[in-house]
């Protein structure tokens, strides 16, 4: 799927995130996420309230503040999405830009405040794996 036309179909905002997998030889990321569930109405592209995966595929130029391997998955770690949406200013040579800002709620910077990561890369495509 393109990015810059259905990654908005996504009810990203509040979904929770239960891994980030970068796969740099392979050009893969992966998201493990469960869609926010809105009680709100959706048309028929839109898709919220589910389990799986977000594989972005063709990844280049990742950034990420914090680095993803400096993350410790598990039962009592993950990321709630504040944003992840396709950036046109980062688009080049048929490769389309992502941006994301997460929130890691049980974690604290050194002030106490809430930390984030920060996801910033250009991929060719994405695809929506369903939990079944």
């Amino acid at each position: 799927m393109r990015i810059s036309q259905t990654l908005r179909n996504f009810h990203l905002h509040d979904s929770g995130v239960h891994d980030i997998r970068y796969q740099p030889e392979a050009q893969r990321l992966e998201v493990v996420i469960d869609l926010c569930d809105w009680s709100g109405e959706a048309g028929p592209e839109e898709v919220f309230g589910q389990s799986g995966r977000l594989v972005f595929e063709g990844v280049t130029r990742l950034e990420s503040a914090p680095a993803l391997e400096n993350l410790s998955w598990n039962e009592n770690y993950g990321l709630e999405v504040l944003d992840l949406e396709h950036k046109p200013e980062l688009d080049t040579d048929g490769l389309e830009g992502v941006w994301g800002l997460f929130e890691l709620p049980k974690v604290f910077d050194d002030q106490g405040r809430q930390a984030v990561l920060i996801l910033e890369f250009v991929a060719t495509h994405f695809e929506w794996f369903p939990e079944t």
